[in-house]
């Protein structure tokens, strides 16, 4: 990985299982991307935000990301929704503070991951 995501240093969260290390930077943007009471058309998240469909599936096995299907509007295809769960919203503001604590203590971050996370919505 770039020295700018994944593997750069502590979770940070309470009761974190999770390494950074476990997380790719594609992972990470995935989480970066996405939001846990706005739900994303999957299509829009891989096609538009150019987010791997690979990273949102490993997310979603790892029950950070969830998928929902909105059957009562038959408008709607039938690709899902995502939105984050409690735990990769967690996980995402963890990660944004992390980057913000480094951002402070060097007085600047890498550009791409770190800097998406640090002006990123906490």
């Amino acid at each position: 990985m770039g020295g700018c995501g994944a593997g750069a240093g502590p979770a940070g969260g309470r009761g974190m299982s999770a390494d950074w290390e476990d997380f790719t930077e594609r992972q990470l943007d995935v989480l970066l991307a996405l939001d846990f009471a706005m739900p994303v058309h999957e299509g829009y998240a891989r096609f538009r935000l150019r987010l791997p469909g690979a990273s949102i599936s490993a997310l979603v096995g790892r029950g950070l990301v969830r998928r929902h299907f909105y059957v009562e509007n038959p408008d709607l295809p039938g690709i899902p929704f995502l939105t984050l769960s409690k735990e990769g919203e967690r996980v995402r503001r963890s990660w944004i503070r992390w980057c913000q604590r480094v951002r402070d203590k060097v007085g600047s971050v890498p550009p791409g991951l770190m800097q998406r996370a640090v002006e990123a919505r906490p």
